[in-house]
């Protein structure tokens, strides 16, 4: 069998090309920038300028009614000196509440995640900045917004939710990978949350907060992009390893869900909505938040990736000749294409219908 790790290093990583600037260790930033022509394409771990990435749950007859959700990411640009690859993530999903449950019988939550990732040429995030809002019909919705910052070899989490704000350092959990002074060794991506899609956690006699909080907790399966994967493959394949123990930074919500969670505020002055964020809420996220040794297991979880081997698959109407991928968690198999993109991901079944699921590309036709 070929050297599948450095066929996939070549691919990812973006090897260097002539007027092409090359983000995606090991890498030179000053002669991958001198390297550029004024025809030259900026490129970062796989992705050229501009390029944009669609991923969708499915299959269809695997989800429940009125269940969905899709992920995008957006190589922006190279920005600042030394350059951060800025990327523009967004995720929305669809969950229906069970029938059995109340209120009311049928409802559907809808979340829509939008924010701006900047990595360094490690792959290592930089600044992470994302607002959410969660809505669930007749009963208001809940939007807030959170920032990390690295800086001084912690991240500072910044949250802002209707009249409640905060500020606090993270502390980052201890790893054989993780460099604090080169800020390298971390990446970001939460297969984890992927145990939450579709999940009503306690059953139908649970109220339906019980059962998404059951489910989700904090984490959240905007996080699980397979776009971000691709940061991370590119950060390893690149040495030639056939395996690799990872450090995930899982940048939490707070996982809101209006009007079905206690003491959460009935009318907001600064959204209008039916439903908010209470002072008695936002007081448990930053009593967690001060909780540092929770917060390095809250916010950290190791992963290890290994090089399983060449295969084809279908994804859509194509068959792709793949390399495949076996990383540790609800991450089944992982696939990525020649060219760098992972194009799927199996994950566990359905919780409720228990059939075989994935996250697959979406192709530019299919948009």
């Amino acid at each position: 069998m070929k050297d599948v790790a450095h066929i996939v290093a070549g691919c990812v990583a973006g090897i260097s090309m002539s007027g092409v600037v090359v983000l995606g260790p090991p890498f030179d930033l000053a002669g991958a920038e001198a390297a550029s022509s004024p025809q030259g394409v900026e490129r970062a771990f796989g992705f050229r300028a501009g390029e944009e990435r669609r991923y969708v749950l499915g299959p269809a007859e695997s989800l429940m009614d009125g269940e969905s959700a899709t992920w995008r990411i957006v190589f922006e640009e190279l920005r600042g000196d030394p350059p951060l690859a800025v990327f523009k993530i967004e995720h929305a999903r669809k969950r229906p509440i069970s029938p059995l449950s109340a209120p009311p019988r049928g409802s559907v939550v809808e979340m829509f995640l939008d924010g701006t990732l900047s990595v360094n040429s490690f792959g290592f995030p930089v600044d992470l900045v994302f607002t959410v809002r969660e809505q669930l019909y007749g009963l208001g919705e809940d939007i807030y917004t959170i920032r990390y910052s690295y800086a001084a070899g912690s991240f500072i989490k910044e949250v802002w939710t209707y009249d409640k704000d905060w500020s606090i350092g993270t502390p980052i959990a201890n790893h054989p990978r993780l460099d604090r002074f080169l800020a390298s060794g971390l990446f970001v991506f939460l297969p984890s949350a992927l145990h939450c899609m579709g999940g009503v956690g306690k059953g139908d006699r649970a109220s339906p907060g019980e059962a998404i909080r059951a489910a989700c907790e904090e984490s959240d399966p905007a996080f699980a992009n397979p776009g971000l994967l691709s940061i991370v493959l590119a950060s390893w394949l690149d040495s030639g390893d056939e395996e690799l123990d990872a450090l995930l930074f899982t940048p939490l919500g707070p996982d809101v869900y209006p009007g079905l969670r206690p003491n959460v505020a009935v009318g907001s002055a600064r959204s209008g909505s039916a439903g908010g964020i209470s002072a008695g809420i936002a007081g448990r996220w930053m009593d967690g938040d001060i909780d540092r040794l929770l917060d390095l297991r809250r916010y950290y979880e190791p992963a290890r990736v290994r090089v399983a081997g060449e295969t084809s698959i279908d994804v859509g109407r194509r068959t792709l000749q793949v390399v495949q991928l076996e990383m540790s968690g609800p991450l089944r198999e992982i696939y990525a294409d020649l060219e760098g993109r992972v194009v799927r991901v199996n994950i566990d079944p359905h919780p409720i219908s228990k059939r075989s699921r994935w996250i697959r590309l979406l192709f530019p036709s299919e948009y």
